[in-house]
């Protein structure tokens, strides 16, 4: 399955399938996302070097977004706190 990373996607990562987390660019790397303390590119795979990101196991779409009643847009504070965890 391929997949496409963009600002502010809901993803599903490897062993924590139930609890969504949302990725965000890299303000330092743009070529690099964030996503639960760790960097992927733009096909979802880790950044060289991280061998402790989990994989990510699929992109959500729209309407389950919407469904688990999900933000679809751009969440400053979770941002803020996501940056303040990334190295």
């Amino acid at each position: 399955m391929s997949l496409r990373l963009y600002d502010c996607a809901w993803v599903r990562i490897e062993g924590a399938e139930d609890s969504p987390v949302q990725a965000f660019k890299n303000p330092r790397n743009p070529a690099a996302f964030d996503i639960a303390g760790h960097q992927y590119d733009i096909d979802g795979r880790s950044i060289p070097g991280d061998n402790t990101a989990p994989s990510v196991a699929s992109l959500l779409s729209l309407s389950e977004v919407r469904e688990l009643g999900l933000s679809t847009g751009y969440n400053r504070d979770l941002r803020q706190d996501v940056g303040s965890r990334i190295k």
